[in-house]
């Protein structure tokens, strides 16, 4: 579990709830259903008209990610690599074979099955580039549609103050029914600040965050398969998998191939 998306949320509500008992108020008064109809409503109208049904839907796909993302454990996958690569270096390519179905990267699966059916060491290279680019462009989209969502949800918001001033000044007349317009006008602000900043927006953030880190893991398995394929002595093609965990992606990747 991602403690740090729990501990996030939780602080928000607490900021929100102490914030609004220490100015005197209640939390009754930040509970508005008309509010809340039109900036959840408002917000989810925008983002359906701003992308394709199926990124929404993948967008609603990922969102566990946010709070139980899949722990990438780079370490134990170049050992992995560094066993594959000694297996081949004694037994040959097509050794790999027996040790594939224990592998639980599905790309280090699939990159050595073409290497054992006698791809071409660029037709191997371009497949892994070809499948991380497109893997990268998904799950980012993914990201980037809760960036979006919460780039509406504050014009949203003032939307709904817009809408509760517009029953304030319709009714004048009827003084009883000027706090309840106020009130709509000033927490509809409230909920689109609130759904902005406190969730959507680090949502995306984060899942465009992971999006980058599977990157950079493809592209170690990717550098794995390519040194195995290519002969590269196993303790080598492991030492050098293993500092570029600490360099800027694609630096490593670079000298590999020289």
């Amino acid at each position: 579990m991602e403690k740090s998306t729990w501990v996030g949320a939780v602080l928000a509500l607490l900021t929100l709830i102490l914030g609004q008992w220490l100015l005197g108020g209640t939390g009754g008064q930040l509970f508005q259903i008309a509010a809340l109809l039109i900036v959840v409503g408002g917000t989810t109208a925008s983002l359906l008209a701003a992308f394709p049904g199926e990124d929404v839907r993948a967008a609603w796909r990922a969102l566990p990610e946010v709070f139980r993302p899949k722990k990438l454990s780079l370490d134990s996958l170049v050992e992995e690599i560094h066993r594959i690569s000694s297996l081949v270096r004694k037994e040959g390519l097509l050794a790999a074979e027996s040790a594939r179905d224990s592998l639980k990267d599905p790309l280090l699966k699939k990159l050595l099955k073409f290497s054992m059916d006698g791809l071409e060491l660029d037709a191997v290279r371009e497949i892994g580039d070809a499948e991380i680019a497109k893997r990268l462009r998904e799950e980012d989209q993914a990201g980037r549609v809760w960036e979006t969502a919460g780039t509406f949800a504050p014009g949203v918001g003032v939307l709904g103050a817009v809408l509760g001033l517009v029953q304030v000044l319709s009714n004048l007349a009827k003084p009883e029914s000027l706090g309840s317009g106020i009130a709509i006008a000033f927490v509809s602000l409230v909920y689109g600040l609130v759904l902005s900043n406190w969730i959507l927006l680090p949502w995306g953030m984060k899942l465009r965050r992971l999006a980058k880190e599977r990157a950079f893991q493809r592209e170690l398995v990717l550098m794995g398969v390519l040194g195995i394929q290519s002969g590269v002595s196993p303790q080598v093609l492991r030492e050098k998998l293993l500092v570029y965990l600490d360099e800027p992606a694609g630096a490593g990747k670079r000298r590999l191939e020289e």
